[in-house]
């Protein structure tokens, strides 16, 4: 649970409506608020209030708010604090603009309180998670381990790369050995089967062969309330490499560890060949990744030569329907046979 009085929320708004209804909203939940009419002097103000979370108005006088977020994310010490742009406007490739130029999520005038108070709640919480470099990099010094960026990939994303002569990263794919894998054991929760565990935990776990179904059924409903949904896939490429048995272990070790960073409106799902599916209604690509680092950070802390390749593609972006999403991460569903894992 987020600690809201020690969370600091920056609204950057010229309507004083706007600010005056935000804060009163957001105090009322126990955040500390500041505000300023006009992003001219956006960084300075940034660096003086540290705030933890910013929400930024689209439309501004002088200096306008996407001017102002690429402010930001160009500035090393501001670049960071996730941005939510606030727009009255209904045009998706602003709001999509909004997106790529490093906007976690956006609001769009008139608001519901109880959406305002969810999403930005939503992503003080996955900001908390988001793992400390310093400790991340330590961990890597700790065991050796060559530094490589997490990879995110989403298809639409890389077309636009290529499109403008990015080059992609080709890391080669260490070699594992089963005497090199570091197992969490948890006796309690060993004698479970993963079926028993989340449903412990209240999250849901979907067969592979129905997963499509229970996705379509979440894009209908965020069709018609308005809100994004990401699909994650996760591969530890070269579990495959090692015994079957020690990788089945492996992989209900990563599933438990992942189960601790899910909502219970989040769905997931696995297969025989060491993948996971997630569904996450209500979070944007930006979210998702730092959802992603939050995963990373675990599997390397299991072994950190794990290959680890995360796919990810949202609802309404990268596709309107079930079948335009799996397509977008080339994923095939099958039905596996549920004694998989023990």
């Amino acid at each position: 649970m987020t600690d809201k009085t020690k969370k600091k929320i920056l609204i950057i708004d010229d309507e004083a409506n706007t600010r005056h209804l935000l804060t009163v909203i957001f105090e009322r939940q126990g955040y500390q608020v500041v505000t300023a009419d006009s992003a001219v002097d956006v960084l300075s103000r940034i660096k003086r209030e540290s705030p933890d979370l910013i929400l930024l108005d689209l439309s501004m006088p002088e200096v306008d708010g996407i001017t102002a977020l690429k402010r930001i994310k160009r500035d090393k010490e501001c670049q960071k604090i996730p941005v939510i742009i606030l727009t009255g406007r209904q045009e998706i490739d602003l709001k999509l603009s909004a997106l790529e130029f490093g906007a976690i999520d956006y609001l769009t005038k008139p608001f519901q309180k109880a959406e305002v108070i969810y999403r930005v709640q939503n992503i003080l919480t996955f900001a908390e998670r988001r793992p400390n470099e310093k400790a991340a990099n330590q961990l890597k010094k700790d065991n050796n381990h060559k530094a490589k960026d997490l990879a995110f990939k989403n298809p639409r994303i890389e077309k636009q790369n290529a499109a403008q002569n990015i080059p992609e990263k080709n890391a080669s794919i260490p070699k594992l050995k089963d005497n090199e894998i570091k197992i969490v054991n948890s006796v309690s929760l060993h004698k479970k089967s993963i079926e028993q565990i989340f449903a412990d935990a209240k999250i849901n776990l979907v067969p592979n062969d129905r997963f499509k179904k229970y996705l379509a059924a979440e894009i209908e409903k965020a069709r018609g309330a308005k809100y994004n949904i990401t699909v994650m896939s996760l591969d530890v490429n070269n579990l495959k490499r090692i015994s079957q048995k020690r990788g089945k272990n492996l992989f209900k070790n990563i599933l438990l560890g992942i189960r601790k960073f899910l909502r219970k409106s989040d769905y997931v799902s696995y297969n025989a060949n060491y993948r996971i599916l997630l569904i996450l209604p209500r979070i944007h690509l930006s979210m998702a990744k730092i959802l992603g680092e939050h995963i990373q950070d675990f599997v390397l802390r299991l072994n950190p030569d794990f290959d680890l390749e995360i796919k990810l593609a949202s609802f309404p972006e990268d596709g309107f329907n079930e079948t335009e999403i799996l397509s977008m991460l080339e994923i095939g569903l099958e039905k596996i046979n549920e004694s998989f894992l023990p």
